[in-house]
Formats: C-alpha cells, sequence, structure tokens
C-alpha cells in the first residue's frame, strides 16, 4: 500500500487508530482485556513514532556518513551477486529508524528486495535508503516493545479468513499475539493479507530459530495488493 499518499494527505495516523481498534475488538475475547489493551497503546505510540518516521527519514538520509562496508546484492548479467559496498551510517539523532538486525542498520539496506534494489540503482543512494526506512519503519523504536521467545504457542481459526496466534508463559497466562486475516483485493489476480501484534508466525515450528525480526511490536499491516 502507499502509505505516502495517505501521510501526504494526513490520514495515515487516523486509518491505523481505526485499524488498532478493530485488532483489539477481535482479539480481545481469546486473549483477554490486559494483553489486548496492553498491546493497542504500545501501538498507538508506535504509530505516532512511524508517522514521523516518513518525515525524518529524507532528511536523516541527507546526513549519513561513511561507516566502513558491508554487503549487498546488485543487479548482473546472470542474475543477482552479493559484494561489499560502502556502508553509510544515519546520524545519532536518527538512529531510532535504523534496521538494526541487518548489519547494525547499515545502509545501503534491503537490496535483497527488488522493489529497494532497484531504488538504489535508479535513483541513487539518497532515494533507496529513504525507501527501505519507510518500508520498515521506526525498526529500532519497534523494538523497545520486542517480547522473547516462551515456546508456547497455540493458534486458533477465528472464521473469517482470520487466524489468532496466542504466546503464553510458563504459568499459560497470555502475553503477545499475531492476529492475521486475508482480505478481497480491489485488484484482480491479488490477495489482500492483515497483520497485527507481534511477529510470531516464525516461532511457531517450536525449533525458536527465526529472523532477528521476529517478537517485534507489529503494528497493523494492510497489504492489499499481495500475490496469492
Amino acid at each position: 500500500m502507499r502509505w505516502w499518499l495517505f501521510t501526504l494527505l494526513g490520514l495515515y495516523p487516523g486509518v491505523m487508530l481505526i485499524l488498532v481498534g478493530w485488532t483489539v475488538y477481535v482479539v480481545r475475547p481469546h486473549v483477554g482485556n490486559r494483553l489486548a489493551f496492553g498491546w493497542a497503546w504500545k501501538a498507538a505510540v508506535n504509530v505516532v513514532a512511524e508517522y514521523a518516521a516518513f518525515f525524518v527519514a529524507p532528511i536523516a538520509c541527507a546526513f549519513m556518513r561513511e561507516a566502513g562496508l558491508r554487503k549487498a546484492w546488485i543487479a548482473v548479467d546472470s542474475g543477482l551477486a552479493e559484494v561489499s559496498v560502502p556502508a553509510y551510517r544515519l546520524p545519532r539523532w536518527a538512529r531510532w529508524l535504523e534496521t538494526h538486525d541487518d548489519e547494525y542498520g547499515l545502509l545501503p539496506g534491503g537490496t535483497y528486495e527488488d522493489a529497494i534494489r532497484r531504488a538504489y540503482e535508479r535513483r541513487g543512494l539518497w532515494w533507496g535508503s529513504v525507501r527501505w526506512l519507510w518500508r520498515n519503519r521506526a525498526y529500532r523504536f519497534s523494538s523497545r516493545f520486542a517480547v522473547q521467545n516462551t515456546r508456547r504457542f497455540e493458534t486458533r481459526d477465528l472464521g473469517g479468513a482470520k487466524t489468532l496466534i496466542v504466546m503464553r508463559d510458563w504459568e499459560r497466562v497470555p502475553v503477545a499475539f499475531e492476529l492475521r486475516a486475508t482480505f478481497r483485493s480491489p485488484r484482480p489476480g491479488k490477495v489482500g493479507r492483515y497483520r497485527a501484534g507481534w511477529k510470531l508466525a516464525d516461532w511457531t515450528d517450536g525449533d525458536g530459530l527465526a529472523g532477528g525480526a521476529t517478537g517485534i511490536l507489529q503494528t497493523p499491516s494492510p497489504r492489499p495488493f499481495q500475490s496469492e
């Protein structure tokens, strides 16, 4: 979804807070008031940080400084190749924007994603970095609300194409959840997906191995144009 358009129109905070309320309405009967509303206030704070990130990221990327080398993917005749490229770091006042689990937040980041890599290739370091930080808004800030893996999960089918993953502590008290839903996309051949809560799905295989983003707070994330 083109969230920058919602931002320019001033709609982003309102739309996101409505989705926070809807998520609480759906999950509260299954996880209780304490967890549902505990997530809601954290998500609301994060929405403010994400909204600010749209405006701060372009400024912060103009003040990047060199910081050695990092790995990045580039397009070559045979496909993609991983190479070492000059690395850059945001100024200290903007490091709450960093994707800190990806080589300590060094830029250029996200070159393994086609859209981000093309942004770097076509429009340079500044624009590619802005796109990456918009893609992962206020990422380091969100990590403050991350949860640890307890390896006690249950998955519930809520009906209406909605699934709820609940993580419990050793006393079987719910401590985190992830709500996932699918919906009809306005674009033929696509499907809409929704995600909110915490990123837990990669932990539910039981071995506790997952990427660095797993466990981080997930504000409402509607994606209306996903591949089926």
